[in-house]
């Protein structure tokens, strides 16, 4: 009966240490999915960045994109034609070596003025609290033109 005994409290004890080994695996599993899934929050957020600027002249021309994209907005040019518009009007700078990123920021110019709640806002005042903002922020946009998606 002793070893029977013996046997069930070795039993026990094994069952502990294998909940404590259990438990320490759970924990670390669980940080490592925290982790992965606050790297592919940052790099979401990252990705949805708007391009920086790198100048105050690179500033008045996102501002002219926002300028031009509410003046068509505010004359209700259809959302295809303000596309075309804008592609003509900033074909020089959409076809430098820094194509993507003017074409990013004039697509972002071209959501921040469909924005409702800049509607009100006349579009030269819209544009040069673009300007503004873009020069004070040494040419981070993100704070005007955000992160939406």
């Amino acid at each position: 009966m002793l070893n029977f005994v013996r046997g069930s409290e070795l039993d026990l004890a094994d069952a502990r240490e294998q909940r404590a080994y259990l438990r320490r695996v759970i924990g670390v599993a669980l940080m490592a999915v925290a982790f992965i899934g606050l790297v592919a929050l940052l790099a979401v957020k990252h990705a949805h960045a708007a391009p920086h600027v790198s100048s105050a002249q690179e500033c008045s021309l996102v501002a002219d994109m926002v300028l031009m994209a509410a003046a068509l907005r505010k004359n209700e040019v259809a959302a295809e034609k303000r596309a075309a518009v804008m592609e003509d009007a900033y074909a020089e700078a959409l076809g430098g070596g820094e194509a993507n990123k003017w074409r990013e920021l004039m697509v972002a110019a071209v959501r921040f003025a469909a924005r409702k709640e800049v509607q009100g806002i006349a579009p030269m005042d819209l544009a040069s609290a673009v300007a503004q903002s873009c020069q004070m922020g040494r040419g981070n946009l993100d704070p005007m033109f955000g992160t939406e998606s």
